[in-house]
């Protein structure tokens, strides 16, 4: 069923929407939104790591968000995003991660608090180097692409099993040029990322009250070493201040 709707959603290969259901696809991480038993619309949450301040931030990359066509324009992506967040809450997923497959939709999902913190590339990554110097041995082969990927700070991580989903999913593809991606970020944990944020500059004392229209939790002022200052920010602002000077990347998402 849900193999059917990404193949009316998405103009992907067989063998991509395969590798995508086999290797990816959980279904205690994918929400559907039903309407008299047809399941209308879908969200897919991919666990991932990032790395902030060298501190392992569980994620959810957000993946294969549709609606059948005969059911868009009703709002029921709208409740998915909402449940989605509720989710994450739940199993303390302090972050969500998606790479808008479209550049109106940047504006969309604006709305429900993302904001794009991940910049496009434009230097040709390693990745094929990697592949071609261990055709053989993946287990080689990642341990390259850990030191090259994997070490960098505010950077998405990948697992060994996503490593060799990548190299499946490129050899397939016929290893097209790769870049690091333009994408963005929600916050759904500002408690969270704050902590970190006083923990990593001592000298910054700030009261910082967020503002969120969507997770009444993060509807607070917390106080960051003392909170001298004081700054009101909505939750992209907070997204802004806590990840733009550190030009974070992502890469290799299976895009």
């Amino acid at each position: 069923m849900l193999r059917d709707m990404w193949k009316t959603c998405f103009e992907d290969t067989d063998e991509y929407t395969e590798l995508i259901f086999t290797k990816k696809y959980k279904h205690e991480n994918t929400l559907v939104y039903m309407e008299n038993a047809v399941a209308v619309a879908v969200l897919h949450m991919y666990p991932y790591v990032f790395s902030y301040y060298d501190r392992q931030v569980p994620v959810y990359y957000f993946a294969g968000l549709s609606t059948l066509p005969e059911y868009r324009k009703r709002g029921y992506m709208e409740l998915l995003i909402a449940e989605s967040f509720k989710v994450m809450q739940d199993r303390k997923i302090p972050l969500s991660i998606l790479i808008p497959a479209e550049d109106w939709l940047y504006g969309f999902y604006a709305k429900y608090g993302y904001e794009k913190i991940f910049d496009k590339g434009t230097t040709v990554l390693p990745f094929r180097d990697i592949l071609n110097k261990y055709p053989t041995d993946l287990e080689y082969a990642y341990k390259e692409f850990d030191a090259t990927f994997n070490r960098k700070d505010f950077t998405i991580r990948k697992s060994f099993d996503d490593f060799t989903t990548m190299a499946e999913e490129y050899r397939n593809d016929g290893y097209p040029p790769k870049y690091d991606l333009s994408g963005m970020a929600r916050i759904v944990d500002a408690g969270y990322f704050l902590k970190i944020f006083e923990e990593e500059n001592p000298r910054k004392s700030l009261d910082v009250k967020v503002s969120d229209p969507i997770i009444s939790e993060n509807n607070k002022t917390f106080s960051i070493n003392g909170g001298e200052d004081k700054i009101e920010v909505d939750i992209k602002s907070l997204t802004r201040l806590l990840f733009d000077h550190h030009a974070p990347t992502m890469n290799l998402m299976l895009e």
